[in-house]
C-alpha cells in the first residue's frame, strides 16, 4: 500500500507557561489516513507520531479513544503502527470516523485527536439497478448490460453473476451474455459483480427473472388431412 504524508491536520496544546502561554504546540500526525477498500486485519494504515514535542515530553502512549465502526487497531509503543481491525466490510461505508489520544509520560496533558480515514476504492464499483437487465427465453435468461460501473483506476476485465445465491461463475467478459440450464416456469434472482485486477465489486441488487418458452404453437405440415389449415374463401 502506497501512503501519502499528513501535515499539520490537529492541533493540541499541553500546559500552560507562566502568564497563559501556551508553552508547547504539540500536534498529533499520522503518516497516512487512508484504508483500502479490500483492507484486512494487520494492514497498515499508518504510523503515528507527535510533533513538536518539547524536551520533557517523555515517552507517547497511544490510544483510540474513538472508533464507532469498529476499525482500527494499535500496535506498538512510540510511533504507534495504526492497522485495520478484522471486521472490515466497506460495501456501505466511504470514510470512517476516528478519534486518537497521545498520553506523555512527561508533565504534559494528553493531546486528542480526530481523523477521518477515507476508503480508497481499488474495486469495481456496484452495478447500479438501471446498468443491467436481465429477461426470460426458453431455458435460459438474457443478461443484457447497458453500462459498467466505475473501474476507480483499473479496467474491468469480467463480469460474474450468481443464481439463487450460489456460487459466482463468470459470464466470460464485459458484454451481454446468456444463463443457461434454466428451467422453463421457474423464477431465479440474479446477482451481477464486475471484477478487476484487484478484485471483484461488491454484489449487485436481485433482479428476478421466468424462463419461458416462445409463445405460440407451430404447424404440423404433415398433418394428412390438412386439419391444421383453414380454407381461403
Amino acid at each position: 500500500m502506497a501512503f501519502g504524508r499528513l501535515g499539520a491536520l490537529g492541533r493540541g496544546y499541553g500546559r500552560m507557561g507562566g502568564g497563559g502561554v501556551v508553552s508547547n504546540d504539540p500536534l498529533v500526525t499520522l503518516s497516512s489516513t487512508s484504508i483500502e477498500w479490500d483492507a484486512e486485519a494487520g494492514d497498515l494504515i499508518g504510523t503515528l507520531g507527535v510533533a513538536n514535542q518539547p524536551d520533557d515530553w517523555g515517552t507517547t502512549t497511544f490510544s483510540i479513544t474513538s472508533d464507532p465502526d469498529n476499525k482500527l487497531q494499535l500496535d506498538g509503543g512510540d510511533n504507534t503502527l495504526l492497522e485495520v481491525e478484522a471486521t472490515v466490510d466497506y460495501d456501505t461505508a466511504s470514510s470512517h470516523p476516528g478519534q486518537i489520544t497521545a498520553t506523555p509520560s512527561g508533565p504534559y496533558d494528553p493531546i486528542t485527536r480526530n481523523f477521518t480515514f477515507p476508503v480508497i476504492a481499488y474495486v469495481p464499483d456496484v452495478f447500479g439497478v438501471g446498468d443491467w437487465s436481465v429477461a426470460g427465453d426458453d431455458e435460459e435468461a438474457a443478461v443484457t448490460i447497458d453500462s459498467l460501473p466505475a473501474d476507480n483506476g483499473t479496467d474491468i476485465t469480467d463480469i460474474e453473476y450468481r443464481v439463487d445465491g450460489g456460487s459466482w461463475v463468470s459470464s466470460g467478459g464485459v458484454v451481454s451474455f446468456s444463463i443457461t440450464g434454466l428451467t422453463n416456469g421457474v423464477e431465479y434472482d440474479v446477482q451481477l459483480r464486475a471484477v478487476n485486477a484487484t478484485s471483484n465489486g461488491p454484489a449487485s441488487d436481485t433482479k428476478q427473472v421466468t424462463p419461458a418458452a416462445a409463445a405460440g404453437s407451430s404447424l404440423d405440415f404433415s398433418d394428412p388431412d390438412n386439419s391444421q389449415f383453414i380454407p381461403m374463401v
